[in-house]
């Protein structure tokens, strides 16, 4: 097993912990995909001031922002070798700080990179293609890499593994897809096996998984390529599952939960989006029932967003959906927005269009919906597949190697 020695990835216990207006990790703060701040209500023509523009590996994975500090992987040739990079940059000049090679990459197809870093005290995590999960200082210097097909079996999945890691307390969540071992804990100290989710070998479905708290149990909810989960997040025990797969067994979209027992999931390639509640019973524990499923909205990997009590939800068929969270009736489509990925501040939602690039600015709620603003992103190539990220006032916005910022203050 490729593997470099553990250090002392921290003295005590680590936390996802930041400013209020930091993107500490993949969808923000609470992976709801919500920045708590407060923006321009309207752009000028041609969108917000761009500040800067910095050009890095190749990506399809978001910074992490927290304090003056961004931090974002991108792949790169090095020699005959494709290797990925997780690189530091001053948010208010988009200077490069330092750069870090954190082992082979993925390159069979789309070799781009995926893991969007987590920062946790003054350690960063992530998960490469290659399902190896590094932690590097927050001053460049690789500590750990764990191989976890080796450690734990599964196998890598048809498009390479495209994971983000959850960290709480002194855990790393990952999702092998191994016997007994579809999702583990890492030790953050050392890196040692916590625990594995026994009884439970399903394979990867791409998916970065949520830490809820449901009848005052914390829980990691995640996919695997054929169920919905939820784990004691303790131990690692199947507290509960139900079956959920489509044709191509892909499920990149982290659950979202919409109330205190209900949770929304969506998958793409013509499924669909359902709500699901989740009861416990003194005698039979934990179950999970579907309470409604939407047909219209089969989001492929761009996030599901919760705003002004609707559910926003992308489409590969005309537009994105504004869903009614208590039926599941949809209420209209964004045309502007073909299969976007979105961010919510306080009032607004920004919607970065997969097909064509565009980025808007939306006024949104229940009844209908105003563009406020828009903008082309002319820059990088290849696939509009990351996803906008808003931190202390500035707007990201990802193309390929090119991650540019502007002010939304």
């Amino acid at each position: 097993m490729r593997r470099i020695a553990y250090a002392c990835c921290v003295a005590g216990l680590v936390s996802v912990s930041a400013r209020a207006a930091d993107w500490p990790q993949w969808r923000g703060a609470g992976r709801t995909g919500v920045a708590e701040e407060t923006i321009k209500g309207e752009w000028p023509e041609g969108g917000p001031k761009e500040l800067w523009k910095a050009t890095l590996g190749g990506g399809y994975s978001c910074p992490a922002v927290v304090g003056d500090r961004l931090y974002i992987a991108g792949n790169k040739k090095v020699g005959d070798e494709l290797r990925g990079f997780l690189y530091a940059l001053d948010a208010a000049s988009g200077k490069e700080l330092w750069s870090a090679d954190y082992g082979p990459e993925w390159a069979t197809n789309y070799p781009e990179s995926r893991t969007t870093p987590t920062v946790a005290g003054d350690k960063i995590y992530i998960v490469s293609g290659m399902m190896d999960v590094v932690c590097v200082s927050t001053e460049g210097k690789v500590l750990g890499r764990i191989t976890l097909t080796d450690r734990l079996g599964g196998k890598l999945p048809r498009w390479g593994n495209a994971e983000s890691p959850l960290v709480y307390e002194d855990k790393i969540i990952a999702q092998p897809g191994g016997p007994n071992a579809a999702v583990v804990a890492l030790s953050t100290k050392n890196g040692e096996t916590l625990w594995t989710s026994k009884g439970l070998s399903d394979g990867v479905a791409y998916c970065s998984p949520a830490l809820l708290t449901l009848h005052g149990v914390r829980q990691v909810v995640t996919h695997t390529d054929s169920n919905l989960v939820g784990l004691d997040a303790d131990t690692g025990a199947v507290l509960w599952k139900i079956p959920y797969r489509n044709q191509r067994t892909i499920h990149p979209n982290t659950p979202l939960l919409v109330d205190a027992d209900t949770i929304a999931v969506s998958s793409g390639y013509k499924f669909e989006t359902r709500l699901y509640r989740i009861s416990k019973n003194a005698e039979r524990g934990f179950a999970a029932e579907q309470l409604w499923s939407n047909t219209d909205a089969d989001n492929h990997h761009h996030g599901l967003i919760l705003h002004n009590g609707t559910l926003f939800c992308a489409s590969t068929q005309g537009g994105l959906c504004a869903i009614d969270p208590k039926t599941g009736k949809t209420l209209y489509r964004i045309a502007e927005l073909p299969d976007g990925s979105l961010v919510k501040t306080a009032e607004r939602l920004i919607g970065y269009a997969e097909k064509g690039g565009a980025v808007c600015l939306v006024e949104a709620d229940a009844e209908k919906y105003a563009i406020k603003g828009t903008f082309p992103v002319t820059y990088g190539e290849g696939p509009h597949w990351a996803h906008p990220v808003v931190a202390n006032g500035q707007l990201y916005i990802r193309h390929g190697a090119v991650l540019a910022a502007y002010d939304v203050k």
